[in-house]
């Protein structure tokens, strides 16, 4: 039996009891292995990857080395005694970035929340708040589609698929939201860290997206929201993509930004202020569901 994950049917060498299984056949193959690299010609080196058309490598030291070829296999050659749990973080974040958009899958960096049947996408970069928040809107009664990758599915209307359903969150954060990280997995071993896991009945498997916001940190305490329109949308979304770059290095512009377009195109985009101090988190996260709402 296979797990079902961003829309997509896995066959992996481990267990993930969260994950639902599905009787579609294997479209992506996971096994552990050695490999050589260096048989692929590589078109983009960069720091602890190279890239080509249909192939990917990723190092993580101390953890694994990955490779992930036409976007349906990937090889782990896994570090000795290295937790299951840093290996399955590098493969369904990075890896799975890399490999959703060698199927023509748009991959954001972003988490998403889902209300009333559809999704609203929590756009931002590394620290913007994206977990926190999607943690916090958990609580007040939205489920969680994904944190950290969102896999956009293309067509008439674009649809997110369901990521891992655990949510990353610092200690702190975990303790002004009222959770108690004694008994939760580190993200990794030294780094304080920890994953928030989903409960089924917060946990939504797909949505038709509805709205995009973009998370900037402010000062403020009113957290206003602004309007993006134009040019400043395809510009934003593909300053989101996760890890961009990786488009031209896997030919992919034209399928890319085809989606990015028609995200633009169709859904209201808005850039909303969010705290820069956690301690305001709740007043923010109270301030974002009540406009949702409205």
């Amino acid at each position: 039996m296979n797990v079902l994950l961003y829309g997509l049917s896995w066959s992996l060498p481990f267990l993930t009891p969260c994950l639902q299984l599905t009787e579609k056949p294997a479209e992506i193959t996971v096994v552990l292995g050695e490999f050589n690299e260096d048989n692929v010609s590589w078109s983009h080196v960069g720091v602890c990857y190279k890239a080509s058309p249909g192939a990917y490598f990723l190092l993580v030291p101390g953890v694994a080395r990955f490779l992930l070829t036409n976007g349906n296999t990937v090889i782990i050659d896994a570090q000795k005694h290295v937790l299951k749990e840093e290996i399955l973080h590098f493969l369904f974040n990075p890896v799975a970035g890399a490999l959703l958009m060698q199927r023509g899958i748009l991959p954001l960096q972003a988490s998403a929340v889902e209300k009333d049947g559809k999704a609203a996408i929590l756009l931002g970069g590394s620290a913007s708040g994206k977990s926190l928040i999607a943690a916090g809107l958990m609580q007040r009664g939205f489920k969680v589609i994904t944190d950290n990758v969102c896999a956009v599915h293309s067509g008439e209307n674009p649809m997110l698929k369901a990521g891992y359903p655990h949510l990353l969150l610092w200690k702190r954060a975990l303790q002004e939201l009222g959770y108690d990280p004694t008994g939760l997995c580190k993200f990794r071993q030294n780094i304080e860290k920890y994953r928030l896991p989903i409960a089924k009945d917060c946990y939504a498997i797909e949505a038709p997206i509805e709205r995009l916001y973009l998370l900037a940190h402010s000062n403020e305490n009113t957290y206003p929201e602004t309007r993006i329109t134009g040019r400043n949308k395809f510009t934003l979304l593909l300053d989101c993509v996760y890890h961009n770059p990786l488009i031209e290095a896997f030919g992919m512009q034209t399928e890319m930004y085809q989606i990015i377009i028609s995200l633009a195109q169709r859904l209201p985009m808005k850039k909303v202020a969010s705290p820069m101090s956690i301690q305001n988190a709740r007043k923010f996260i109270d301030a974002f569901a009540s406009r949702y709402q409205s």
